[in-house]
């Protein structure tokens, strides 16, 4: 085998490594929204946004996670509230929805589902102040 080809085979497969690393990575981002453990306050259970098992079935739900792609940074989606977006988003990049993150200016941020560009579904909310709302 020439040696450009063998060097041309060898970008192919640092590429592709590159590709499984870097969805491995967006996967993981949304896996640890969904894990969000609840703030623990004396008796009462622990819980998260959802169980492994939910998980794994919304990232394999052509509805859910398996037709929407991640972005991995916060991006400005409404000027005037001043809404930052990371997570999930259609296709086409027109709608952001299921699992991600909004910022918002005042410093509050909401982890979890999201659809129709509000929250749906269980999230976590921390606003400014320290306050949380889980649920």
């Amino acid at each position: 085998m020439p040696l450009k080809d063998a060097k041309t085979i060898d970008r192919f497969k640092q590429g592709a490594s590159a590709r499984i690393k870097v969805k491995k990575m967006k996967t993981e981002n949304a896996r640890n929204i969904a894990l969000l453990a609840k703030p623990e306050i004396p008796g009462e259970s622990k819980s998260t946004l959802m169980t492994e098992k939910e998980f794994d079935t919304y990232m394999a739900d052509p509805e859910g996670g398996k037709n929407l792609t991640w972005n991995n940074y916060f991006t400005e989606v409404d000027k005037k509230s001043g809404k930052d977006y990371r997570g999930h988003w259609s296709k086409d990049r027109q709608k952001w929805e299921g699992l991600g993150e909004i910022k918002f200016n005042d410093g509050s941020l909401y982890q979890g589902m999201v659809k129709n560009k509000t929250f749906n579904g269980p999230g976590r909310m921390t606003h400014q102040n320290g306050d949380i709302f889980h649920g």
